[in-house]
């Protein structure tokens, strides 16, 4: 559809790699958040993002609080963020729910309630794709969903100019 920013939702994980600076993921969703301000794409997720993604991997092992990851966080959903928060509504649990009992009739493996309000929250938003790190998981979402599910990725990935010689 001409002059319609992509639209791409965003699993809890991918905000965590984001958070975590994970190697290979952060500036690629770095990237997309700055298109999503742009508005060249339009990014959204669930509000069960915010209580899943709730520390870095660094405060997990160290088991201390750090302030600036905190306010890192919080700036995915702080108002003008580029991410656009769905609240789970009934239509998106009743529909989350038929996933879950669909997924068990299809003997697929399990499905989390909190997978299933993602992947309700995505089809009842029509989403163009689901953009998710769990790779165990995209063929069976997909299968469940009928949407596009990858990692997230860019059309030409993020220079690292930190590997050029000094001039």
């Amino acid at each position: 559809m001409p002059g319609r920013a992509r639209r791409v939702y965003f699993d809890a994980n991918v905000f965590l790699a984001y958070v975590c600076d994970e190697e290979g993921r952060a500036a690629i969703v770095e990237e997309l958040l700055r298109k999503a301000a742009g508005g060249d794409i339009a990014i959204m997720t669930s509000t069960m993002s915010i209580a899943e993604v709730a520390y870095a991997a660094e405060e997990k092992v160290q088991r201390t609080l750090d302030d600036a990851t905190e306010k890192r966080i919080d700036s995915l959903w702080a108002p003008g963020s580029p991410v656009s928060l769905v609240e789970a509504s009934r239509r998106v649990l009743v529909e989350a729910r038929t996933l879950i009992r669909k997924n068990l009739a299809a003997e697929r493996g399990r499905l989390t309630p909190i997978d299933a309000i993602h992947l309700a929250t995505a089809m009842v938003e029509r989403v163009d794709e689901l953009a998710t790190y769990e790779t165990n998981k995209r063929e069976q979402w997909a299968h469940l969903t009928g949407l596009d599910v990858d990692e997230p990725s860019l059309e030409q990935p993020p220079l690292d100019f930190g590997s050029l010689p000094d001039a």
